[in-house]
């Protein structure tokens, strides 16, 4: 009696308010993307399965589990849509030209504002085009530090300078995980002037 008075109270809620039910599989999916480094197309995939078996119980007359299977969808479409930005074939592309630690002639525009600190200035840098022996079209991000306290550079200036590209510091255990911070910014490389 008490077991089918819970699953009531639950059913209830859920088909009360089912927005809230369905943030919670929203967040979950993109907690545990963001927590486990996995390829993204495995979240495609779930929600995939998910859609599929939620029509196929919806087709049943079991609508109750097909919205739960609608959930899993969601799950795994948000965590598909949180991973995009960060995995792929031109991030690593970017990654491997920046692991080189070459001396690049870079394109690209400042698409932030400025970021003064005390004794430097911080630019993210949207590159175009990386140049050394050839071309490299690239469509990334890069944290530029200038060792001055400058606005000279502004939103949306057309840059071309030489400089190298250092990869991300690796990620920390303790504390700040500032290499995390980054690459939820999606920059993939620094540079100094």
């Amino acid at each position: 009696m008490a077991i089918t008075e819970a699953r009531t109270r639950r059913e209830l809620i859920v088909r009360r308010y089912p927005a809230v039910f369905l943030l919670l599989f929203i967040v979950a999916g993109i907690v545990s993307a963001d927590l486990i480094h996995t390829a993204g197309y495995w979240y495609l995939i779930i929600s995939l399965i998910g859609i599929l078996t939620g029509f196929v119980l919806y087709r049943s007359k079991k609508e109750s589990w097909a919205f739960y299977a609608a959930a899993v969808s969601i799950l795994g479409f948000c965590g598909f849509h949180y991973l995009m930005p960060f995995t792929g074939e031109a991030n690593e592309r970017a990654k491997q030209l920046i692991a080189g630690n070459n001396l690049y002639t870079i394109y690209g525009t400042v698409i932030d504002w400025p970021e003064i600190k005390r004794n430097r200035t911080e630019f993210v840098i949207g590159l175009d085009s990386l140049v050394n022996d050839k071309l490299h079209i690239v469509q990334e991000r890069i944290l530029l530090k200038v060792t001055d306290s400058t606005t000279a550079l502004q939103r949306g200036d057309r840059l071309i300078f030489r400089g190298r590209v250092y990869s991300l510091p690796p990620p920390s255990k303790k504390g700040f995980d500032y290499s995390r911070w980054l690459t939820l910014k999606r920059i993939v490389g620094i540079t100094y002037l």
